[in-house]
């Protein structure tokens, strides 16, 4: 597939971890050509959350962690693309659609079709109910 061919994609931290940290034998070059490929072909967008995960991530968690002035000028060259920025109400608006509609750059939310009874149907608990599983 070429780059210009490339659909819009989400960059979620762990790419850019192991992109950045290189310290993965089999999945830092995967995540470093993934990368390349998706600048290449302007086809990336991220969030703020992505965002913040990664500098805690870059300054704290990885081997040999960033300083945070480090961590800083990476996320300043990832924030240059374009970024999704969530808040409550944003979340709260496309929840509460049968089927969320698309964000702003032309991606779906979490949505997927709702499953069928069965045991994969969802369990969660409605507000103040018991959180046992429902027969």
């Amino acid at each position: 597939m070429s780059a210009e061919a490339l659909p819009v994609s989400f960059v979620d931290t762990n790419i850019f971890v192991y992109a950045l940290a290189a310290d993965d034998a089999k999945r830092s070059p995967v995540a470093q050509a993934l990368l390349r490929e998706l600048m290449m072909g302007q086809a990336r967008h991220t969030s703020t959350q992505v965002l913040q995960e990664l500098f805690v991530t870059l300054t704290r968690k990885i081997n040999t962690p960033l300083t945070p002035d480090q961590a800083l000028r990476y996320l300043d060259q990832i924030a240059a693309w374009p970024v999704i920025t969530l808040d409550y109400s944003s979340v709260q608006e496309r929840s509460s659609s049968p089927r969320p509609p698309a964000c702003h750059c032309g991606m779906r939310w979490w949505w997927s079709p709702p499953r069928g009874p069965g045991p994969r149907a969802s369990t969660a608990p409605t507000p103040g109910t018991s959180r046992a599983r429902r027969a």
